[in-house]
């Protein structure tokens, strides 16, 4: 009661449903889910569970998918396809997200580590659209 954190990040989707097995006992598949209890998190015990959460999102008008990873800094999004597919933004100094990164050199380092990031997440949950739409930036590092 009345303690507030604003460092831990989460996938209450997956998390949840980890953390409500945590404390009734129950350990969950993890070859079918991929959630982190929120439990070291609730108890004071752990500041955050994910250095980054990995989202897909379904956009059921056009029928589109979109894919963010979000860590304590920058959100990168990708979309399956349209004009601006793309999107950087640094959630500390933009909270509300108004300004894209993309187009900005100055955080090509940042955009292509978060890049290489949801093609790695991609590559290990065997999504091929997502795969397929960050290939071409599979081997970029810096």
């Amino acid at each position: 009661r009345g303690v507030r954190n604003d460092e831990a990040l989460s996938n209450v989707g997956l998390d949840l449903y980890a953390t409500v097995c945590d404390y009734a006992g129950v350990t969950p598949d993890p070859e079918r889910y991929r959630g982190r209890s929120l439990r070291p998190v609730a108890e004071g015990r752990q500041a955050t569970l994910h250095d980054e959460v990995f989202v897909e999102t379904l956009l059921p008008g056009p029928g589109m998918r979109g894919w963010s990873v979000v860590g304590p800094r920058y959100k990168y999004v990708l979309y399956q396809w349209g004009r601006n597919r793309e999107a950087l933004y640094d959630l500390q100094d933009d909270p509300g997200e108004m300004v894209n990164l993309v187009v900005d050199r100055r955080y090509e380092a940042e955009l292509n580590r978060l890049r290489r990031a949801m093609y790695d997440w991609g590559v290990r949950i065997g999504d091929p659209k997502l795969v397929r739409n960050l290939r071409p930036f599979a081997e970029t590092r810096n």
